[in-house]
């Protein structure tokens, strides 16, 4: 009887987890001020992809950069396997990545795309509001 609960448990839980790969396409743009529409210096940005199964958190960030004088940051974006649920109850694997600005001073905001596609990941314009205008 226990074995039978063991593999019983075994088929029920395989069907709700799946892997997909993701990525393969690397991620850059210009973080610009809201107001003046000066690039930003010293913006951390991160690359994140959300994974979760019924028993486990499994999103990562994938990649970190600071912008330049210009404003620019790249962040190399690795083919890479995530594990997740199926959808429903089961957990979600989302493919494109959330991206992910943060500079003191400035509203913490992030950006993902519902109609992605790699183009819209490549020279990414993003505009950062001073902290007084954060919501």
């Amino acid at each position: 009887m226990k074995y039978f609960i063991v593999i019983f448990n075994l088929l029920l839980f395989t069907g709700c987890i799946t892997t997909k790969v993701v990525g393969g396409y690397d991620v850059y743009g210009v973080v610009i001020d809201d107001e003046s529409n000066e690039p930003i210096e010293g913006v951390h940005v991160s690359l994140r992809y959300e994974a979760v199964s019924m028993s486990s958190n499994n999103s990562k960030t994938v990649g970190n950069a600071l912008t330049d004088k210009d404003g620019r940051f790249y962040i190399r974006n690795r083919k890479r396997r995530m594990w997740g649920g199926t959808g429903e109850l089961s957990g979600y694997i989302i493919e494109w990545p959330s991206i992910n600005y943060r500079k003191t001073g400035y509203c913490k905001t992030g950006i993902s795309f519902t109609d992605a596609s790699i183009e819209k990941y490549q020279n990414v314009r993003m505009k950062l509001k001073k902290k007084n205008y954060c919501l």
